[in-house]
């Protein structure tokens, strides 16, 4: 009798613990690789409060795969770094933006020599015409740089605001070897010197990258940023009509005090 009531106690935990599991709720995700290192951040902080809360955060598809993916019903939330297109606005989605960005210019962690770099260099490098580190002061070294796609948010960025008296950035005809997304792109940069490229602060930041002043104003948090740094996006969480309790918890927690001190030690600027 004794092993018959242990046997059955047994049984009613480890069926406990597997409802427990099963009753855990899921908050996917997903889009945009400008915000994948923030909204990780940002699952850590809510799951504290809300234990039975489970936020996947998906590795990058773009912005328009968030969208599509919150179409198909396979996400709760999609993340963009751009506005909603004329199309996608169609389904009844809402954008609800939560941050401002810098994007900002990086290298290898181990480059040395170069501190600052300005538009026409950045215009010359993509062109070809500055093709060696020693003519930024920097190694006897080739450079090589990392490009992203046409369409590519933070790209986009740069077509419209990298601008010189003679040329802008979306007139270049990009040496650069293209990378599709953000994790393929800081990976490519953190693991071989020599490259340059362009990432979000906050993902530049957590993989300890080389980050570049730009025009001598450095992208690095400080309450102008806007102002000052000329090259940042916003980022937005877009949601459908109808949300779970989840979904409205995890909005309503994205304005709190703890996601606020998070985004700027990330080096974003937090949207009221």
């Amino acid at each position: 009798m004794k092993y018959l009531t242990t046997f059955v106690l047994g049984v009613f935990l480890c069926l406990g613990a597997w409802h427990t599991v099963f009753a855990e709720e899921q908050l996917v995700i997903a889009g945009t690789g400008d915000s994948q290192v923030l909204l990780r951040k940002m699952a850590v902080l809510f799951e504290k409060e809300y234990s039975s809360v489970d936020v996947v955060i998906p590795d990058s598809v773009g912005s328009g795969g968030g969208i599509k993916a919150l179409v198909k019903g396979s996400c709760d939330l999609a993340r963009t770094a751009r506005p909603l297109k004329p199309k996608e606005s169609t389904h009844g989605f809402s954008q609800i933006s939560f941050a401002i960005s810098p994007i900002v210019f990086v290298s290898h962690s181990s480059l040395t020599g170069v501190e600052n770099i300005t538009m026409e260099q950045v215009i010359a490098i993509y062109q070809g015409k500055i093709s060696n580190w020693k003519d930024l002061g920097g190694d006897d070294h080739k450079i090589y740089p990392v490009d992203r796609e046409p369409g590519d948010s933070s790209r986009k960025v740069l077509e419209k605001k990298l601008i010189t008296t003679t040329q802008t950035f979306k007139d270049v005809e990009s040496v650069g070897k293209i990378f599709l997304t953000t994790p393929e792109t800081v990976d490519a940069i953190s693991i071989n010197p020599y490259t340059f490229g362009f990432l979000p602060l906050s993902t530049a930041l957590e993989k300890e990258l080389f980050i570049f002043s730009l025009d001598n104003v450095s992208p690095l948090h400080s309450s102008d940023t806007t102002e000052s740094y000329p090259l940042f996006t916003t980022l937005y969480l877009v949601k459908p009509e109808k949300v779970s309790k989840a979904t409205e918890s995890f909005l309503t927690f994205i304005r709190g005090d703890a996601v606020k001190k998070m985004l700027f030690s990330s080096g974003v600027t937090p949207i009221e």
